[in-house]
This record gives C-alpha cells, structure tokens and sequence, in this order.
C-alpha cells in the first residue's frame, strides 16, 4: 500500500474514536458506572474474606486451641457492633475498633457465633446491612491481615 493510499479521514476517524473511548471510561467512572481499580481492589479484599468465611460461626472450631474469646468479651463487642448501626450517623470507627481487636479470624467467627446468638442475625449480613462497600472493605482488609488460628 504506497504512502499516497492512507485516507486521512479514517485517521481523524480513528483518533477521535480512541479520544472518546478513554474520555468515555473516565465519564463513567466518575458517574460511578464503571469499576476503578481501587473498587476492584475493594471487592478482591471482599470476595478474600468470604472465600476464607471466617466469618462463619463454626469456622473457629475446625482447630483444636484455637484461640477466641470470653463469651462476655464476644457478648460486649457484639453489642458494640448492634449499636453502632445508628438511625442517623452509623458509627463505623466502632465496628473497625471492635475488628481492630480481634486477634485471629478464629476470634471473628467466635464473635459471629456470639452476634447470631444474641440477635439472630448474621453478622456479616448485619453489617453488610448497614455499612457500605468502603466501610466493608475496610473490615475485610481488618480482618483479612489476621492469622487463622493462633498468634
């Protein structure tokens, strides 16, 4: 094909197609109708923390020592966590603190137990009901650090 036969128009065509592809995604994303890479970043740390399902109240008795805690520990971060679901503000540096103490995922699936025990409810449900999907990854990520079992 000699140098003359290149149609400029389908240059022009091609360059305002590729323009308007990039400017397309980035409108989208700041819409919020396309995935960034801190959301994929954020639902990687999600879908981690399910696959692992320490959240699962049986998961803490797969391992014999593991280590948990005290019924009246676990009833009192349960609580701290019911409470923090709050008809107006929720309080989220709650829910991290109480996560934020834990010291192995055993310790959040013993909590969970605990949670479903006094409410009812499953905890991640319960959270999944009233924090978002930031305020969740940021719990997964929380969680997702700690060791299994032991320390």
């Amino acid at each position: 094909m000699a140098k003359d036969d290149i149609n400029p128009n389908l240059l022009i065509v091609g360059g305002l197609l590729i323009f308007g592809l990039s400017a397309g995604k980035k409108i989208l994303e700041a819409l919020g109708l396309s995935d960034d890479k801190n959301d994929t970043i954020k639902k990687e740390a999600i879908e981690n923390m399910q696959a692992a399902n320490y959240f699962d109240p049986d998961f803490y008795k797969k391992e014999t020592g593991a280590i948990i805690l005290t019924v009246a520990s676990a009833q009192r971060l349960a609580k701290i966590i019911y409470d923090a679901d709050q008809i107006i503000n929720d309080d989220e540096a709650a829910v991290y603190g109480v996560f934020q103490s834990l010291k192995t995922k055993a310790q959040v699936s013993f909590l969970a137990s605990i949670f479903f025990m006094m409410y009812k409810k499953s905890l991640l449900g319960y959270l999944s009901a009233f924090l978002d999907i930031n305020e969740i990854a940021n719990v997964a990520t929380i969680c997702n650090r700690l060791p299994s079992y032991k320390i």
